[in-house]
């Protein structure tokens, strides 16, 4: 463990803190007798910090974190963690950053790492990464396995997909964008919610999303992304609240395959065969807007009348503004569900509010992943 740092936890508590230092070119090698490799720059066992470091250039062979690796606990702030690389045919993930039964990361820039799978970040059984970007790695981004929260990251540019949540795991307040095998996909239940997913693609189906159905997945905007197969914004999944605008596949340009979809806008999305916004292999919709109208309780075809619809699909996308104009339809039409009571539009709005109470006293929630501020009749409003 630990080719550079090895940092733990003493009888009283303490498990250090390592600040301001470069950690580079350091290597953990796999013994003879199978001793672990884990964290060739840092490895934090049961606890300690790490801050404003750069960690460079460390190689682990057949183990996990080649940049930094924790154990249950461990605190990584303001660091760099890039082209470090953990090397096997069979045992190595998280090339930049491997947290292992809790750990928290904040302010970091993990990029352009390697491993076996995946190259940037691996959160097993736990552990929480927020407000960093995760970029630039030839293979996938980042993954979490039976839990592990990731909020307010960039995932971006990295080779192959930007998240997999694996049996479990939280992506919040997050932006994934420009990754080259779909934005986010999942493997049993996790939970997705206010995040923008754009500009990401792939051969198969789903560029934006390809979810398990026991995933969770509401507030997205899901735009400008690109499908070979089927599904250029969504290619299956259960979603509640998601605006799909401006993607592009061969077949259902906006959402195709196993969905399962409540108060979704699927327009101006386009296919290069058939199905421009939804395939007819998608069968479950409610209250919901698609382009042809889509037979299911509450669904319309009208124009969600965005802001600025912006123009063109997939990679050629240009985005427009897709919070919707007081006279959209799309206002007040969707269905209320219980998780909306305490939660948030994308912008950080309440989710239901009462948009128009002198058609309706009783609040519904908007279709789509922004819901339109109160402007009440007669309000009076001063520019100064």
């Amino acid at each position: 463990y630990g080719g550079g740092v090895f940092m733990t936890t003493n009888a009283a508590g303490n498990g250090g803190w390592l600040t301001d230092c470069h950690v580079v070119y350091n290597q953990a090698r796999r013994g003879p007798d199978s001793e672990n490799a884990h964290g060739a720059g840092i490895y934090l066992h049961y606890g300690g910090t790490v801050s404003n470091c750069l960690v460079k250039g460390n190689f682990s062979n057949n183990a996990h974190g080649a940049g930094i690796a924790t154990h249950y606990g461990g605190t990584v702030l303001n660091c760099e963690i890039v082209e470090n690389a953990a090397s096997s045919t069979v045992h190595s993930h998280g090339g930049g950053l491997f947290m292992n039964y809790g750990g928290f990361a904040s302010n970091v820039v993990i990029a352009r790492n390697t491993a076996r799978w995946p190259h940037g970040v691996f959160l097993n059984y736990g552990g929480e990464i927020v407000d960093s970007v995760i970029t630039n790695h030839t293979g996938a981004g980042l993954r979490t396995n039976h839990g592990g929260l990731v909020r307010n990251c960039l995932i971006s540019d990295n080779g192959s997909y930007g998240v997999h949540l694996n049996r479990g795991g939280t992506l919040r307040d997050c932006i994934v964008e420009n990754n080259r095998a779909r934005g986010i996909t999942s493997t049993a239940s996790a939970l997705v919610e206010n995040c923008i997913v754009r500009y990401n693609s792939t051969t198969g189906n789903g560029g934006g999303i390809l979810m398990d159905t026991r995933t969770t997945v509401r507030n997205l905007l899901v735009y400008g992304n690109t499908a070979g197969g089927e599904g250029g914004g969504v290619g299956a999944g259960t979603v509640d609240n998601l605006t799909v605008v401006r993607n592009q596949a061969t077949r259902g340009g906006g959402i195709a395959g196993n969905v399962t979809g409540l108060n979704l806008i699927v327009a101006e999305n386009h296919a290069t065969e058939e199905f421009d916004n939804v395939h007819t292999n998608v069968t479950s919709l409610t209250y919901s807007l698609t382009q042809p109208l889509i037979p299911g309780e509450g669904n319309i075809d009208d124009d969600p009348i965005f802001r600025h619809p912006g123009s063109g699909y997939g990679a050629g996308a240009v985005a427009g503004n897709y919070r919707l104009r007081g006279h959209s339809p799309c206002i007040g039409t969707g269905e209320n569900q219980t998780w909306m009571d305490d939660a948030v539009d994308l912008d950080g709005n309440p989710r239901v509010i009462a948009s128009r109470p002198w058609i309706d006293p009783t609040p519904r929630v908007d279709m789509g992943a922004y819901e339109t501020p109160r402007i009440y009749r007669g309000s009076v409003i001063e520019l100064r």
